[in-house]
């Protein structure tokens, strides 16, 4: 009927109907009450993406995930990685607040070659009928590192990556759904471990074609120190036709 409000008529045998209405909101990162999901993984760091090709670390990592539902409208979730060198952790909550969107609160703390480190982010994000808005904020502090900070390629003896000292970002979109097209915009302010600061600026258009085509467009300018801009184009469409499984045809 509105953002965040479904109503269900129920009809009896006689014809006899029941209406009730209820708040809602729904979104993937949630869990219900007693369910949880959960990850692990081993091995060896993939190093030099789309440069060079066998190359891995030699030291072994695991990286290990946790979520939970403590009740329908609270999770609680937990992040671990460690290798030889590293130790991080740390955890969040959830809160699904309705009709006022989905808040989280998350910390960790990380220990790398004898310097310790602590990171605090927020976010909230709301659906308000075919319009959205989301934000959120993430700082760290003192030395904090993760695995994908510490197997960065390396560039003049110095690591390229890092875990950034703070990002903002605000977004906005809206579904046109007579149209099957969608409309994005989005604001992000990062500052990088080193001192760099990027204000990237970016648009995005996205429109449903009959027969599953999709097409994309997303633009893109860094107001920032890099004063970097961009623009990519690209359709989605399947090859071939899609066949129902018979056991799915008959549910």
């Amino acid at each position: 009927t509105r953002a965040g409000t479904a109503r269900v008529v129920l009809t009896d045998s006689t014809g006899r109907e029941t209406e009730t209405e209820g708040e809602f909101f729904s979104s993937p990162e949630l869990l219900k009450k007693d369910l949880y999901d959960f990850s692990v993984e081993g091995g060896v760091a993939r190093l030099d993406y789309g440069t060079e090709s066998f190359g891995y670390a030699d030291a072994p990592l695991v990286i290990g995930s946790l979520r939970y539902g403590i009740s329908d409208v609270l999770n609680a979730e937990a992040h671990a990685e460690a290798s030889q060198e590293l130790v991080m952790g740390g955890g969040g909550l959830l809160y699904n607040a309705g009709n006022f969107g989905l808040f989280t609160a998350s910390g960790a703390a990380s220990l790398y070659d004898g310097g310790t480190g602590f990171l605090a982010s927020a976010s909230w994000e709301g659906n308000f009928g075919d319009f959205g808005l989301s934000a959120s904020t993430t700082r760290t502090f003192g030395d904090f590192t993760d695995l994908a900070a510490i197997t960065s390629v390396p560039k003049d003896g110095k690591r390229t990556g890092g875990v950034p000292r703070a990002v903002d970002q605000i977004s906005f979109n809206y579904n046109f759904s007579e149209l099957k097209a969608g409309v994005g915009l989005s604001f992000i302010h990062r500052l990088a471990n080193d001192g760099e600061r990027s204000l990237i600026v970016s648009g995005g258009y996205s429109q449903s074609l009959p027969h599953d085509i999709s097409l994309y467009a997303t633009a893109y300018a860094d107001l920032g120190d890099e004063k970097d801009y961009g623009l990519t184009l690209s359709r989605s469409m399947p090859l071939g036709e899609q066949k129902v499984p018979p056991e799915q045809a008959r549910i």
